[in-house]
């Protein structure tokens, strides 16, 4: 209880029984988030990924392996050149008893529908969502929507399969306890205490990889529960390293999830995309299915990921940032008014960042992307991830909700209030930003492919 006070004291006065409860809301409540790369052109997409021309093309999300057949089908490659790429291959088949492939190297299309799709719940809130690693994208899916196709487990099953299961070196240092998972159990959307417990106590590890002193339990719970809805105001909740970002529970969801109606909203990465051409298929893309999109800083981690040994770095992250795309087309089925300076504002930005990296043949300075994103962020309605406690219980109808330093001018509308009213707390505030209607269902997008 005393670890817990010094993290939040909100809720450590609460009984077991209602602290539960509550962990439970936030966990539902909170983002489940997939994250892809962009690329220029559909050329340049890499064989078993889902990318935006997939995702145009069969409007759901294809699993990697739906995505390999799929654009094995395009390629002019020969059959044999092309691999299933998929690294945790062993996992699907030994913790999610998936059926094998005939052929490892050739999945058939109905074999490579009988798989998942990689999910982080985002209980530490990271700007990204998902995590920066897995490219300059994110799609926040809907919690109703999955919630009955979600198998779950403690730890992300790549890194299970290096650290635990040794399926290939550990490069890259990471650190796991893998005795409390054991056996390996999955959870489910209503069993799921074991997952969370799991979680805690593999990631409770040691400061250094060749120690086995494990970090104190209040500085553990600082991060872990710092950083979630239990926490104190976002965004002044603990920084991370890189090794505590990536130690999000998986929530895989083994379905279809198909467009429009499986996703709560789009995330693109500021530093790799904003003023970019690739920035502009990202926009193109949620635009087409009536989604809402948010801008987030990723303090240039996918970078930092590539480093030789990248989790014994003790550097800090915040992992905060994020503004809503003002753009109206990207905003019409949202519960907020848009001021044209707001408008302007970002405009005026993406003009100088589209400059500048059209100079230098896409790239821009680290410099220069952070005062890109201070000058916005005066002028631009600045997000946090949709809480239970913040938005009641149609968080998963919102994008997030607004911070005190959002853009004042761009209020809800009192009509927009009323249509919020479920929410029990903040909405009758105008704190959170969501959808006033989903966007509509075409006959198209509604096809089972």
């Amino acid at each position: 209880r005393s670890a817990l006070e010094s993290c939040c004291p909100d809720v450590a006065g609460l009984d077991a029984k209602a602290l539960l409860d509550r962990i439970m809301d936030e966990v539902r409540s909170a983002e489940y988030a997939h994250g892809f790369g962009v690329w220029d052109h559909p050329d340049h997409n890499p064989i078993g990924w889902f990318n935006l021309d997939l995702g145009e093309e069969y409007r759901f999300l294809l699993n990697s392996h739906q995505a390999e057949v799929a654009m094995r089908n395009k390629t002019d490659l020969p059959k044999d050149e092309l691999q299933s790429v998929d690294p945790t291959l062993n996992a699907e088949e030994y913790l999610f008893k998936l059926p094998p492939f005939q052929n490892i190297s050739k999945p058939t299309w109905d074999e490579a529908s009988t798989r998942l799709v990689y999910v982080a719940q985002n209980w530490r809130r990271l700007s990204f969502g998902s995590h920066p690693i897995y490219g300059e994208a994110t799609l926040v899916l809907v919690n109703d929507y999955i919630k009955d196709t979600i198998l779950a487990s403690p730890v992300d099953t790549g890194s299970w399969e290096v650290v635990c299961n040794h399926t290939e070196p550990n490069t890259w240092h990471l650190r796991i306890d893998c005795k409390p998972w054991n056996p390996q159990l999955l959870g489910t959307w209503n069993h799921f205490y074991h997952v969370f417990l799991k979680n805690l106590q593999s990631w409770r590890v040691a400061r250094d990889i060749n120690s086995t002193v494990r970090i104190p339990l209040q500085e553990f719970f600082h991060s872990f529960f710092g950083r979630s809805p239990l926490g104190q105001g976002y965004p002044n909740i603990p920084k991370l390293t890189l090794e505590q970002s990536v130690s999000y529970w998986e929530t895989n969801v083994v379905a279809n999830v198909r467009f429009p109606e499986g996703v709560r909203f789009v995330i693109a990465d500021f530093d790799s995309l904003f003023g970019a051409s690739r920035g502009l298929k990202v926009q193109s893309f949620a635009r087409k299915f009536g989604w809402g999109l948010v801008w987030a800083r990723t303090e240039f981690v996918q970078q930092e990921m590539k480093q030789p040994q990248p989790f014994d770095s003790k550097e800090l992250f915040s992992l905060t940032g994020r503004f809503l795309d003002p753009s109206p087309e990207l905003t019409k089925y949202l519960n907020i008014t848009i001021s044209d300076g707001t408008i302007d504002g970002f405009q005026s930005a993406w003009a100088i960042a589209h400059r500048v990296r059209t100079k230098q043949e896409g790239n821009a300075t680290r410099g220069q992307i952070t005062e890109w994103w201070h000058k916005l962020s005066a002028t631009q309605i600045e997000l946090a991830p949709a809480t239970a406690t913040r938005c009641g219980g149609i968080a998963s109808r919102c994008v997030g909700y607004r911070l005190p330093s959002s853009a004042s001018s761009s209020k809800p509308s009192s009509e927009d209030k009323e249509d919020s009213s479920t929410s029990k707390k903040s909405l009758e505030d105008g704190d959170c930003v969501c959808y006033r209607e989903r966007p509509p269902i075409t006959a198209e997008a509604s096809l089972v492919v």
